[in-house]
């Protein structure tokens, strides 16, 4: 029989291993953002800000969290470091 709750933590705790490793280089916020966005969007397969903001369920009003993510996006300059990490991770 499977068991549903530990394979869930499971992909969970890998997806969290993998994010990490991406994103080691980033800053602590800019590694919770990464975070955040990869997951959202492999989870929910969104793309808009806006349904991210909703998968998120976070306790504070949708617009604040959209203002949130759409700053972080703009002020991101990790990419070189991430896509690093990742070459090299992969």
């Amino acid at each position: 029989m499977i068991n549903y709750d530990r394979l869930g933590y499971e992909i969970k705790r890998d997806f969290t291993n993998f994010s990490v490793k991406i994103s080691q280089k980033l800053k602590r916020p800019q590694q919770k953002f990464v975070h955040q966005m990869v997951h959202v969007i492999l989870a929910g397969n969104k793309l808009h800000l806006s349904k991210i903001a909703r998968s998120l369920k976070e306790n504070i009003t949708l617009k604040k969290t959209i203002g949130r993510m759409s700053r972080n996006l703009n002020a991101f300059d990790g990419k070189q470091a991430v896509m690093q990490d990742y070459l090299s991770l992969v």
